[in-house]
């Protein structure tokens, strides 16, 4: 094989490789959130359970109060670990753009996608593409806003566990 050849064969298959490493990223990162939403919504339930009893003997409120620490922090977990796949998912596409650029300019797959981010239309096709506004907010403001609001809802359980805790 020639040298041209094995050079052209090895960015293909690196290409290949990072298109499939980011989509391995993308879904490992949407398996942390929906792990992240199922946890801390069966804490909330469990921890926020005892708020609707009448009585409720201090070592489970002292269990519910630990649940929703323990949620709080496991959020902050969950939040890191989005954070690291989205770097990594990142890393994927840019290299996969850069090694399209190298082996094709006609091949723009990887390129257009900053463009198509900002609100640009791009054509596919020779047909016009342009995403929607709620379509370029990027994916970690809504993890993000998903992540907080279970924060708050630990603490408002921790909150309101103490309070009848201290009101006994």
């Amino acid at each position: 094989m020639e040298t041209a050849e094995r050079g052209l064969e090895d960015l293909r298959v690196g290409y290949r490789n990072a298109v499939q490493m980011a989509a391995h990223e993308s879904e490992m990162g949407w398996r942390v959130l929906s792990g992240s939403i199922l946890f801390n919504a069966l804490l909330l339930a469990v921890a926020g359970y005892p708020l609707l009893l009448v009585r409720v003997s201090d070592v489970v409120r002292v269990v519910a109060m630990l649940l929703s620490l323990v949620g709080l922090l496991g959020t902050g977990v969950w939040a890191i670990m989005m954070a690291r796949s989205r770097s990594y998912y990142r890393y994927w596409l840019f290299s996969a753009n850069e090694l399209e650029r190298l082996l094709n300019p006609g091949v723009r797959t990887f390129q257009r996608e900053p463009t198509l981010a900002r609100g640009a239309i791009v054509q596919v096709y020779g047909v016009p593409f342009q995403l929607p506004w709620y379509g370029r907010l990027p994916f970690e403001w809504g993890v993000a806003v998903i992540l907080i609001l279970f924060s708050l809802a630990h603490l408002l359980v921790f909150l309101a566990q103490l309070s009848r805790a201290l009101a006994i």
